[in-house]
């Protein structure tokens, strides 16, 4: 179900859509459909980063946004984990603030956080006259945000290590396990597959727990990302 709601989580507009087909594609009819009853709204996206998609940011505010001209606008979450290069540098790359907040718990929070506008390439699809898609990069400025809490970092490291040890348990005794029972520690084990029928782990290859990508992950705990065609709001009305 694609539900819509308007600041004060009043429903718009809602519809149905197949239930074996990725959210992603559906973003944009929805839309559309809201905008066909309601012409003068403008509508931001609030979202998790599973919509954050180089279409759906396009088509929610390209290269054409202005203050005399504004056009629709997102706030997604954003994988750091599987982000560019460029972005997982700049995360660690340091010259955070650090303030102390109030939690809603009373309790006193240290609250590390940067932010930049930053010229994002997007890599977009168009359709050509004779109705074929096309690719082609465009970039557009969006403003992104990157946090720091010693809470969630905490989190992190600890549902890595549960991850971890399955996987281990998983290298020593591959019986036990298929795709669905190793509940995503295969992604910690290299030269692992599955028998596309059964699920079970295809014997055969060496399992070797994948210490570099445990590293890499370890490098980046504790810290979240939101990006934003809303360039002019703050780290903390973002947050």
């Amino acid at each position: 179900m694609g539900f819509l709601t308007d600041r004060n989580g009043i429903p718009l507009a809602y519809d149905l859509f197949p239930g074996n087909e990725s959210e992603k594609l559906y973003l944009r009819p929805i839309i559309d459909r809201v905008k066909d009853k309601f012409s003068d709204t403008r509508i931001v996206i609030v979202a998790d980063r599973g919509l954050n998609t180089s279409d759906n940011v396009y088509y929610l505010n390209g290269s054409n946004n202005s203050d005399d001209n504004p056009r629709d606008g997102y706030v997604y979450g954003q994988s750091i984990r599987g982000a560019s290069k460029d972005f997982k540098q700049w995360v660690l790359s340091g010259g955070y603030e650090v303030d102390t907040i109030t939690n809603d718990e009373g309790e006193d929070v240290v609250f590390k956080h940067k932010s930049r506008i930053y010229p994002k390439e997007l890599n977009i699809t168009l359709t050509t006259p004779d109705g074929k898609p096309k690719k082609q990069k465009v970039s557009v400025d969006q403003k992104q945000m990157v946090y720091y809490s010693e809470k969630y970092a905490r989190k992190q490291a600890m549902d890595r290590i549960l991850m971890v040890e399955r996987a281990k348990d998983l290298i020593k005794h591959p019986r036990n396990y298929d795709r669905v029972t190793c509940a995503g520690s295969a992604a910690y084990i290299q030269n692992i597959s599955f028998n596309k029928g059964t699920g079970e782990v295809v014997e055969g290859k060496a399992l070797v727990l994948d210490q570099a990508k445990i590293e890499e992950e370890e490098k980046f705990d504790g810290y979240y990302s939101i990006v934003t065609s809303e360039l002019k709001l703050s780290d903390y009305e973002m947050r």
